[in-house]
């Protein structure tokens, strides 16, 4: 079962590589390879659920392919599917197939109707990467590739100046969530000497008492997640950088800053849970 893990990254992928096949007035082949992307991803989510359920509800672990080894620690790509993973996926996945069906029409004959249905698909791809990440390394790759998608999203129109300014003073402030999230790995590779592996955090289930004995790390890593929770959400005094935001296609704004990347920042909050309890 866990194999079906990195086919849900696999499958959007593909159906990027498959958009830049056509031209921009392509717009049936385009709409259609989107679309078949995420739906045959949230049928393999559908028989991922159903299979689970049969399996009794227990954690999926996928280990991936290392990039990183050393004799004290190691950086791999690894997956990871619980409870909230897969309510996320399923939520997730439903509302994005609903926006590139409205899209379709909402869309029509722009010049750039290519590249927004394939920042689209990239930005599925980076979120379901943040919602099946096993560990914080795989994590920040796909919030990099959310952070990446909503600059090209937001300077959609670049032709008009405000839209590229907006989209510059989003990715700046996306910066700083960034660089905490960042920082908070390197802290905890410090304070643990390893990579911080979720299936052995377990989120709220099985809370680990003083997983932190240092007075200074009890505030730092927490701290800092925090901060990138804070700023990815868009959460007082972040919260301006939502309207600058609406620059973008309508729909764009609304698989962003309306339903789905403003609550990453409650994900990566419910992940790290231990070092709040």
């Amino acid at each position: 079962m866990n194999l079906i893990l990195p086919i849900l990254l696999i499958v959007p992928l593909l159906a990027l590589g498959i958009g830049f096949l056509f031209n921009n007035k392509d717009e049936q082949p385009i709409y259609v390879a989107t679309a078949l992307g995420v739906g045959v991803n949230f049928i393999f989510l559908i028989l991922l659920a159903l299979m689970w359920a049969s399996n009794g509800f227990e954690p999926v672990y996928y280990q991936g392919p290392v990039l990183y080894h050393q004799a004290t620690t190691e950086f791999s790509i690894a997956l990871y599917l619980d409870t909230y993973s897969l309510v996320y996926l399923l939520t997730a996945t439903f509302l994005t197939g609903v926006v590139i069906t409205f899209s379709r029409y909402y869309i029509h004959r722009e010049k750039g109707y290519k590249r927004f249905f394939n920042n689209l698909k990239f930005f599925y791809f980076g979120l379901v990467l943040v919602l099946l990440s096993g560990n914080l390394e795989t994590l920040f790759v796909g919030w990099e590739v959310l952070g990446v998608t909503s600059f090209f999203l937001i300077g959609f129109y670049r032709e008009r100046y405000l839209p590229v300014k907006n989209a510059l003073k989003v990715v700046s402030l996306y910066r700083v969530a960034d660089i905490a999230l960042l920082l908070g790995i390197w802290v905890c590779h410090h304070y643990f000497g390893h990579s911080i592996n979720f299936a052995t955090l377990d989120g709220l289930h099985n809370p680990q008492g003083h997983i932190l004995d240092d007075t200074f790390y009890q505030f730092m890593i927490p701290g800092v997640f925090l901060l990138a929770a804070m700023v990815k959400s868009a959460q007082f005094p972040f919260s301006f950088w939502v309207p600058r935001a609406m620059e973008g296609p309508t729909t764009s704004s609304a698989i962003f800053y309306g339903s789905l990347s403003v609550h990453i920042g409650v994900f990566l909050l419910i992940r790290t849970s231990p070092f709040w309890e």
